[in-house]
């Protein structure tokens, strides 16, 4: 007898729901979410905040059903025509 797949439990991310791993890291999260952030998390040119506003460590454990933004501390580049 095989036990049913438990569902990934889920964080949210600017507003939509993302699927993780237990031991996945707020900086999976949200790179999950959007994949650009990857290099701007890294450069200090975005940071993650709780539903507090109160900045997350990105190498930290996820909190299933929690939720996060993402703060831009440089405009995104506009793409040219």
């Amino acid at each position: 007898m095989t036990l049913p797949a438990d569902p990934m439990p889920a964080v949210v991310v600017d507003g939509a729901a993302v699927p993780v791993r237990p031991w996945s890291t707020w900086r999976d999260a949200a790179t999950a979410h959007d994949p650009a952030l990857t290099g701007a998390l890294r450069k200090g040119e975005a940071w993650l905040a709780d539903a507090r506003g109160e900045a997350l460590d990105p190498g930290g454990a996820v909190v299933p059903g929690a939720r996060i933004r993402v703060v831009r501390t440089v405009p995104e580049r506009a793409e040219r025509p």
